[in-house]
C-alpha cells in the first residue's frame, strides 16, 4: 500500500490534470487511512452474561412486588409501588451493566429511563388490573351457560350418543358434574372410555367406603339394633296396610321386620356395621332390577324396595352420627363418600348401557352417508370418502371433546375472581393486620356495674 506522502502527491497530480474522478477516489483513500481502527469490543464470560440477562428481569420483577406489597394501600398504593420498583430494578439494572462492561450511560440517561420505565409499569399496572376484573366479571357470566350446554352434551356421551324411549332417564347435572370430575369426557374420548374410566372410578370410591367401614368398625361403632328397627318396619307395615288394598309394601316391610331378627347380632343386639351396609346395597340392587324403562318409572315392588333400603341407609347413618366420637373423622367422611359414590354408580351404569347401545349400532350412520353423498357431489369420490370418515370422527369423538372443553372452561371462567387486585391487597392486609378488639355492650355494662359497687375512693384511684 502506497505511504501517505505518495497518495498526496498523486492526488495533487490527478486534480491538476482535471481528473475528478480519480481524485476522489484517492481522497477516500487517505481518509480511511487516516481514521484510526475501532477499539475491539470487550468479552464477557459465561458468569457475565447469565449476570447480564439476569439483571434484564430487574424492572419486571421490581414491578411485580412492588404491586403486590402496594395492593393493600388500594389502587393508589398498587400503582405507586409498581412503579417505584420497578425504576429501582432499571437502575438496578443499569448498576449491574455498567459494572459488568456492557454500557456506560450518564446518571441522567440513568434517571431518565428509570423514571421512564417506572411510569409505564405503573400505568400498566393500573390497566391490567382494570381489565383483569372486567374479565372476570364477563367470564363468570359466561361460566353458567358453558356449563349448562356441557351437561346437555354430557349427557349424550353416557347415553351413547342417543336417546332412545327406553332410556329416556333424566340424569341430574350433578351427576354430570360428578362424571367430568372423574375424568368421564377427555378429547378424542367415547362413550366408552367414558364407561371405563367411571367403573374405576366406582372401584376406587367403593374400596374407600369398604375401608371407611371398616375402620368405624375397628374403632367400636356398631350397626343398628335389629330387634329396634324391625319394631320400626313393623309399625310402617301396619300404617302402609291400614292406608292401601293391595299393594305389596305392607307384606314386604313385616316380611323384612321377621328376617331382620333371624340375622346375627352382638351381644347388645346390634348389627355389624358391616352387615348393615351389605343389606342396604342388596335391597338397592333388587329394587334396581324392578325398573321399568319403558314406563321409566320403578314398579310398585321396586318402589318397596327402595323404600325399604332408604330405611336401612338411615338407620346407618344415624348410628353413625350417633356413635361418631369413636371415630369422629371417619363418621364426618361417610355421608359425603356415600353420596359420591352413588352419583359414580348412576353415572357408570348409564354409561355402560350406552357403550353396549352404541356397541350394537351400524359403524356407519345416516348421517355420515348423507355427509358422503354431499361430499361426492361436489368432488367425487374421494371427497366424499373424507366426508364420510371426517363426519364419522366428529360423531364418535366431537361430544367427548366438546363436554370436556365448556365443562373445564366453564369451571376456569367460575373460579376466576371479579375483585379488583387491589380490593384483593387491602382484605388480606386487613385480614393479617393487627384487630382492635371492640368491647360488646354486655362487657360495658358489666364493667359499670363493677365500678358502681366499689368504694368511691378505689374507684378514683383506679
Amino acid at each position: 500500500m502506497p505511504s501517505e506522502s505518495e497518495m498526496m502527491a498523486d492526488l495533487a497530480a490527478a486534480d491538476a490534470s482535471g481528473d475528478t474522478e480519480l481524485a476522489q477516489h484517492i481522497a477516500g483513500q487517505i481518509k480511511a487511512a487516516m481514521t484510526p481502527p475501532a477499539p475491539a469490543a470487550p468479552q464477557h464470560g459465561r458468569w457475565a452474561q447469565a449476570a447480564h440477562g439476569m439483571a434484564q428481569s430487574f424492572p419486571v420483577a421490581g414491578g411485580i412486588a412492588g404491586g403486590t406489597l402496594g395492593s393493600a394501600g388500594g389502587p393508589f398504593g398498587m400503582v405507586a409501588g409498581a412503579g417505584l420498583l420497578a425504576a429501582a430494578g432499571k437502575s438496578l439494572q443499569h448498576s449491574v451493566d455498567t459494572a459488568l462492561g456492557y454500557e456506560n450511560p450518564s446518571m441522567a440517561e440513568v434517571a431518565a429511563d428509570a423514571a421512564k420505565t417506572g411510569a409505564v409499569d405503573a400505568a400498566t399496572t393500573g390497566a391490567g388490573g382494570m381489565l383483569m376484573s372486567i374479565l372476570a366479571k364477563g367470564g363468570k357470566m359466561l361460566a353458567g351457560p358453558l356449563s349448562k350446554a356441557g351437561t346437555a352434551i354430557g349427557r349424550r356421551v353416557l347415553t351413547g350418543g342417543t336417546t332412545p324411549l327406553s332410556a329416556r332417564k333424566q340424569i341430574p347435572p350433578e351427576v354430570i358434574d360428578e362424571a367430568f370430575a372423574q375424568g368421564a369426557f377427555k378429547p378424542g374420548g367415547t362413550t366408552q372410555s367414558a364407561s371405563d374410566a367411571l367403573n374405576a372410578a366406582r372401584q376406587r370410591v367403593g374400596s374407600q367406603d369398604a375401608q371407611l367401614l371398616a375402620t368405624m368398625e375397628a374403632q367400636g361403632i356398631a350397626g343398628p339394633d335389629a330387634n329396634a328397627l324391625a319394631k320400626q318396619l313393623e309399625a310402617e307395615a301396619a300404617q302402609k296396610a291400614a292406608r292401601s288394598l293391595g299393594s305389596p309394601e305392607p307384606g314386604m316391610f313385616q316380611g323384612a321386620a321377621q328376617e331382620l331378627r333371624t340375622k346375627p347380632v352382638d351381644a347388645q343386639g346390634r348389627l355389624s356395621l358391616g352387615a348393615a351396609e351389605d343389606m342396604k346395597r342388596t335391597l338397592q340392587f333388587e329394587a334396581q332390577k324392578e325398573y321399568d324403562k319403558i314406563a321409566r318409572q320403578f314398579t310398585p315392588t321396586g318402589e318397596a324396595k327402595k323404600a325399604l333400603a332408604s330405611r336401612m341407609r338411615q338407620a346407618v347413618e344415624d348410628e353413625i352420627a350417633a356413635q361418631s366420637a369413636a371415630a369422629p373423622d371417619e363418621a364426618a367422611q361417610f355421608v359425603p363418600l356415600k353420596q359420591q359414590f352413588g352419583r359414580i354408580a348412576q353415572a357408570a351404569n348409564i354409561a355402560e348401557e350406552g357403550a353396549s347401545r352404541a356397541s350394537r349400532r351400524s359403524p356407519v350412520s345416516l348421517t355420515d352417508m348423507m355427509a358422503a353423498t354431499a361430499g361426492y357431489g361436489h368432488g367425487g369420490g374421494l371427497k366424499g370418502a373424507g366426508a364420510l370418515l371426517a363426519s364419522k370422527l366428529a360423531r364418535t369423538y366431537g361430544p367427548s371433546t366438546a363436554t370436556w372443553a365448556l365443562k373445564g372452561t366453564a369451571q376456569g371462567l367460575e373460579g376466576m375472581s371479579p375483585e379488583l387486585p387491589w380490593e384483593v391487597g387491602a382484605r388480606m392486609g386487613a385480614a393479617t393486620g393487627p384487630q382492635m378488639e371492640t368491647p360488646s355492650l354486655t362487657a360495658l355494662l358489666e364493667e359499670l356495674r363493677r365500678r358502681r359497687a366499689m368504694s368511691p375512693a378505689l374507684a378514683q384511684g383506679e
